[in-house]
């Protein structure tokens, strides 16, 4: 819900856009919908699938934001940083998402575990790996299955299949949550425009 009614006023020259104005230096910019409207959809197929009790769809949609809003996490660091946007684009569309992970952490000096921990979301990368495991799993074998480790008859450990339940749903919604609050302070955190090489001015 957005309480302040002025951050709602569309911006005439750019459609899809919105004009805000800074509360201290009064100075007028443009701002962008967070999270994307093209994730809206996917949040909503989300709750269809937790209502229809479907981990695994849920789990995937999940996993796929995720990527999605790293996307975006990148454009805005290029784009605070006077880049083309244009170049952002061919860059974006050559990079696979673990590459464009290791830009983000070139361009924030931070890797994704410690700009999660920064957020207040220590245990989100824990959870993006378990996520991604269970994904890989059904998209490799078919089966929305989880291993789980049990002991027989005392003497040793081993590993079974067993399928996703409503705990695993319950995990797949609480992520979507935290990735939204993850990614709406760390662009807020990166927000401020960059000049390329400022610190390395000679005056």
């Amino acid at each position: 819900m957005v309480l302040d009614a002025s951050l709602l006023v569309p911006d005439r020259y750019n459609p899809g856009k919105y004009r805000s104005v800074c509360p201290e230096c009064k100075r007028e910019n443009i701002r962008h919908i967070f999270p994307q409207r093209e994730l809206v959809h996917l949040f909503e197929m989300i709750v269809e699938s937790a209502e229809m009790n479907r981990p695994i769809i849920a789990l995937v949609l999940c996993r796929t934001i995720f990527e999605v809003m790293v996307d975006g996490l990148l454009y805005r660091l290029m784009e605070r940083r006077y880049t083309d946007t244009q170049i952002i684009y061919s860059v974006m569309a050559l990079m696979g998402y673990q590459k464009k992970l290791m830009l983000v952490q070139d361009i924030t000096g931070k890797s994704l575990k410690e700009l999660t921990k920064k957020a207040g979301h220590d245990g989100l990368t824990k959870t993006l790996h378990e996520l991604t495991e269970k994904r890989n799993a059904f998209l490799h074998d078919g089966i929305a299955t989880k291993p789980e480790k049990v002991v027989i008859q005392g003497l040793f450990e081993t590993t079974r299949h067993v399928e996703l339940g409503a705990e695993d749903l319950l995990r797949a919604v609480n992520f979507a949550i935290d990735t939204i609050d993850f990614f709406a302070k760390t662009y807020s955190d990166n927000g401020e425009y960059i000049y390329p090489f400022e610190e390395d001015r000679e005056y």
